[in-house]
C-alpha cells in the first residue's frame, strides 16, 4: 500500500484500524505510521480482552502541554470508562519508546492481576524497545542510560527493590531513567530472555494472585531466592544482551485503515474527551465551547457538556445536556452510563438508575464500573447469581481492581461456593493498593477461610514532622464523587472537599464492596475529617 500524504501536516486526521484510533496533527503518513507500530505491539502481547484505544500524536507541543499530568511528561497513558487513551508529543525524544512503555501498562492493566512494581516497570521498558525487522518482531534492544547507570551506581538491594511501590521515592523519579527502572528493566529482561530465567513469569504471576508472598512467589518460579538471581543478572550484563523474537510476518500493508480529515469542530471534541478523561477541565470547557459552535447538536458535544457540567456540580445543566445527548444517540453506553450516575447522584429513583446501567451495558458490553455497580445492586437485592454475572464480567475487563473482587468474593459466598470465595478474596488481596483494600480483602478471606491471619507488619516509628495533619470538623453522609484533577475533591453531603495531599489521608472503616476511594462516581456512607478554613480533607472513615 502506497501512502500519501492527503492531509496537511497542520490539520486534524484520525486514522482507524479494528483495535486503535490514531488523532495527530502530524500529517496521514505519520499517522499511518504510528497505528502500524501499535498494531505490531498488539500482536506481540496478544491480549485475551480488549477495550478501544484512542492514541493522540501532537506535534504542536503547545496543544500537548494543556493536556499532560506534568511539565516533565512526554507520554502518558489514562484509563476510561469505555476506552483508554494514550498521548505523546512527538518532537520529544524518546517519545516512541515511551508510549510503548505507556501501552504496555495499558495491556497489563487489563490482561493479568497485580505485579510487583519492579516487575510492572521492568517489562514496560523491556517491551519499548520493541523493533521490526525482515518480518520478525525483536525485543530487548540494549538501553543505553539504563546500562550506563548501572554499571556507575550501587544497586538497590532485591529487598528494596522488591520493596518499592508508587509511594516510593525510587518510583517518583522525574523521568524514567533512575536506578530503579535501570535495574527493573536489567532484571525483567534477563527473566524474560535468559534461557536459564525464560518462561517463568506466568509461574511466578499465578503465585502470586493465589495469595503468595513476592518472595514465596518468586523461589516458586525460579527456585532461588531474589537476592540470588540479582547475583546473577550482574554475570548477564556483562555480556552482549541477546534478543528476543517474535514472529511478524502477518501483512500490516493490507491492514484496513479508516481515514478521516478532522473538521475544526471534530478535532476539538477529540481533544476535549481526552482533556475530560485526564481531569484537565479548564481544557475540556474551552475546547468543548469550540466545539459547540460548529457541532451543537452532536451527541459527543452534548454528553461532553454534561460529563463536565457534573464534575462542576451544576446538576441540572448536566440533565439538560444528558437528555438532548441521548435523543441525539440512544445507543451510546458511556452516556447512558453517565446519565445513570446523575440520576444516581441526585437522588432519582432507583428503579431507573438500574435501567438506564442495563441499557448502557446492552449498548456497551465492556463498561467495567457499570458492570461492578449492577452487580453490587443485584447484591443487595440477594439476586447473586445475577450478582455474580456482572462482577466476573468487571474483574475480566479491569482485574486489577480491589473492590472488584471483594464484592466478587462476597456474592460468590452467599451462593455457598467457599472455593471460588477464597479465589477471589486472594485475588482482591492482590491487587489491593491501600490499607484500606487490604483489609477489605483480609476480611473477604475470612469469609472462605476463618483461619486466615493478616500479614504482620514490622513496627514503624515514625518521626514527628511526618505526623498527619489533623482536621478540626467533621461531615456525615454519602461520598457521591470524586474529581481527580490537579487537586481532588470530594463530594460529601452537598460539601466539596479537596484531597490536596491523598497519601496522606487517614483512612479506616471495614465497609463493604463499594467502600472504595476512586476517580469518578460514588455512592459510599462516609464520615469526612477536614480542616474547617481550608476545606482540606485528613481522615475519611467509611460506614
Amino acid at each position: 500500500m502506497v501512502v500519501t500524504n492527503a492531509f496537511s501536516a497542520s490539520a486534524w486526521v484520525r486514522l482507524s484500524s479494528a483495535h486503535f484510533e490514531i488523532y495527530t496533527d502530524a500529517g496521514e503518513r505519520t499517522g499511518v505510521e504510528i497505528l502500524r507500530r501499535f498494531e505490531t505491539a498488539r500482536r506481540v502481547f496478544s491480549p485475551k480482552d480488549s477495550v478501544p484505544v484512542r492514541v493522540f500524536a501532537f506535534a504542536n507541543s503547545k496543544d500537548y502541554e494543556e493536556l499532560r499530568p506534568a511539565a516533565t511528561v512526554i507520554g502518558f497513558y489514562q484509563s476510561g470508562p469505555d476506552r483508554d487513551y494514550i498521548a505523546m508529543e512527538l518532537r520529544a525524544t524518546e517519545a516512541s519508546r515511551v508510549v510503548l512503555h505507556e501501552y504496555t501498562h495499558l495491556i497489563l492493566n487489563h490482561n493479568s492481576a497485580a505485579l510487583p512494581q519492579w516487575l510492572e516497570e521492568g517489562l514496560a521498558e523491556f517491551y519499548s524497545t520493541m523493533t521490526t525487522s525482515s518480518g520478525r518482531i525483536r525485543l530487548g534492544a540494549p538501553v543505553r542510560p539504563h546500562l550506563q547507570r548501572l554499571r556507575e551506581e550501587t544497586w538497590l538491594p532485591a529487598s528494596a527493590l522488591a520493596a518499592v511501590d508508587k509511594n516510593s521515592p525510587s518510583y517518583n523519579e522525574a523521568e524514567m531513567n533512575g536506578l530503579f527502572y535501570a535495574q527493573s528493566w536489567a532484571l525483567a529482561h534477563m527473566l524474560y530472555v535468559s534461557p536459564r530465567y525464560a518462561g517463568r513469569l506466568d509461574v511466578f504471576s499465578a503465585a502470586l494472585a493465589a495469595g503468595q508472598s513476592q518472595e514465596s512467589a518468586f523461589f516458586s518460579a525460579y527456585g532461588k531466592s531474589m537476592e540470588k538471581v540479582m547475583a546473577d543478572l550482574r554475570t548477564y550484563l556483562d555480556k552482549p544482551l541477546p534478543w528476543a523474537e517474535v514472529d511478524g510476518s502477518t501483512d500490516l500493508e493490507g491492514m484496513a485503515i479508516e481515514r478521516h480529515a478532522l473538521s475544526e469542530g471534530e478535532e476539538a471534541e477529540a481533544r476535549a474527551d481526552l482533556a475530560l478523561a485526564s481531569g484537565r477541565l479548564p481544557a475540556a470547557r474551552r475546547l468543548l465551547e469550540r466545539a459547540a459552535v460548529r457541532h451543537p447538536d452532536s451527541r459527543e458535544v452534548l454528553s461532553g457538556l454534561a460529563m463536565l457540567a457534573m464534575r462542576e456540580k451544576r446538576m441540572d445543566d448536566a440533565r439538560r445536556y444528558f437528555e438532548r445527548a441521548i435523543e441525539a444517540d440512544a445507543n451510546d453506553g458511556r452516556t447512558l452510563f453517565e446519565y445513570a450516575m446523575l440520576l444516581r447522584d441526585t437522588a432519582g429513583d432507583r428503579d431507573r438508575v438500574t435501567e438506564y446501567m442495563e441499557k448502557a451495558v446492552k449498548a456497551s458490553p465492556d463498561l467495567a464500573e457499570a458492570h461492578f455497580l449492577l452487580g453490587v445492586r443485584k447484591s443487595d437485592e440477594g439476586r447473586f447469581d445475577a450478582s455474580v454475572e456482572h462482577l466476573r464480567r468487571a474483574t475480566e475487563l479491569l482485574p486489577r481492581q480491589a473492590y472488584f473482587w471483594h464484592a466478587l468474593a462476597y456474592s460468590y459466598h452467599k451462593l455457598g461456593n467457599a472455593a471460588r470465595s477464597r479465589e477471589a478474596a486472594y485475588r482482591a488481596r492482590n491487587a489491593a493498593r491501600s490499607e484500606q483494600e487490604t483489609k477489605m480483602a483480609e476480611a473477604a478471606l475470612r469469609l472462605s477461610d476463618p483461619g486466615v491471619q493478616a500479614p504482620q507488619k514490622p513496627p514503624v516509628t515514625t518521626p514527628s514532622s511526618w505526623e498527619n495533619l489533623k482536621g478540626d470538623a467533621k461531615v456525615e453522609g454519602r461520598l457521591n464523587r470524586v474529581d481527580c484533577g490537579e487537586t481532588p475533591r470530594l463530594f460529601v453531603a452537598g460539601m466539596v472537599l479537596e484531597a490536596r495531599q491523598p497519601n496522606r489521608i487517614v483512612l479506616s472503616g471495614v465497609g463493604g464492596a463499594k467502600a472504595e476511594l476512586r476517580c469518578g462516581p460514588q455512592d459510599i456512607s462516609v464520615m469526612v475529617e477536614y480542616v474547617a478554613a481550608t476545606k482540606e480533607v485528613t481522615a475519611i472513615e467509611f460506614r
